[in-house]
């Protein structure tokens, strides 16, 4: 969706049996070649608690963490409905002035260029981490467009709800 043309994003995958090997360290190597000559400063890598092995061998490189996240399991069936329901009962005058607007695949044009400015506006307000350069990301259409194409490829659905601002009267 953004673009960072400091960084970039690296993956490395070793299966256990061929681990402690030396493997992940030369791909790294490797990788960390091509992304000099390509003038990319940055390199992100995800670790999992899922493969501890992973975390540890960034911090044996000397790498920071720099944000931590969870993926969530929840199974639609096991949802309470009614607390769900009840969460999103709006008062009957609405005073708190959005509205909820839901939608499945691509963003609909018409809040293509809200989400736009909201992943902006979100990602611009993160913390600057000390020692960690932050490279420049912007977030266009195009750009949204072609994480959206690239989604379907790889078979997710998009599953979207957005909170429209009468008020500001865009996407919040």
């Amino acid at each position: 969706s953004g673009h960072d043309p400091k960084g970039a994003e690296v993956w490395i995958s070793v299966e256990p049996r061929h681990r402690r090997k030396g493997t992940a360290s030369r791909l790294l190597g490797l990788i960390t070649d091509q992304a000099e000559e390509l003038g990319r400063s940055l390199l992100r890598m995800q670790t999992t608690d899922r493969c501890p092995a992973g975390a540890l061998f960034m911090q044996r490189l000397g790498a920071r963490i720099i944000s931590e996240s969870h993926t969530n399991r929840l199974l639609p069936g096991s949802v309470d409905r009614d607390l769900l329901h009840g969460w999103m009962r709006l008062p009957e005058d609405h005073s708190i002035g959005i509205e909820i607007q839901e939608w499945q695949g691509e963003v609909p044009e018409e809040y293509l260029l809200d989400l736009c400015a909201l992943f902006q506006e979100v990602y611009d307000a993160e913390p600057v981490i000390e020692g960690i350069e932050r490279g420049h990301c912007t977030f266009t259409p195009e750009k949204l467009r072609e994480g959206e194409r690239q989604s379907r490829e790889n078979g997710r659905l998009a599953l979207a709800l957005g909170a429209y601002s009468r008020t500001s009267a865009r996407l919040i």
